[in-house]
């Protein structure tokens, strides 16, 4: 049974939401924002992907501290080449590598645009 109210004031005030994960354009692709303003590991091509988790997470109350955030990743690099990587457990780094000139036709991959580069990954 619905309870009727005489006046507006005698309602209960709606409590406010708390704000969700929301989509964050970042270097050219997608994140998804944590309500703390952590960015989650995997990043998306388009806003559609991106803002598909979120609604999902928003959705289904996903507690934040299950979702994997980028805390840091720190890149060593001298002389165009990558001495160490270092980064969280979980998560997977690629490297695109567009200076390509001198490298033989069998190493070059391509990258989402379809652009000639070399791809490397270091996961842990």
């Amino acid at each position: 049974m619905r309870k009727s109210y005489k006046h507006a004031s005698d309602r209960k005030p709606k409590a406010a939401r708390a704000k969700g994960y929301t989509v964050k354009k970042q270097d050219g692709k997608f994140w998804v924002i944590t309500p703390s303003g952590k960015s989650i590991v995997v990043s998306h091509a388009t806003r559609r992907e991106a803002q598909r988790v979120a609604d999902i997470f928003n959705h289904t109350n996903r507690p934040e501290h299950t979702v994997k955030a980028v805390s840091e990743v720190n890149v060593f690099m001298e002389g165009g080449v990558i001495h160490n990587i270092q980064f969280p457990a979980d998560v997977r780094v690629t490297v695109y590598d567009y200076d390509t000139e001198g490298v033989e036709a069998e190493r070059l991959s391509k990258d989402r645009k379809g652009d000639a580069c070399l791809i490397t990954e270091w996961a842990k």
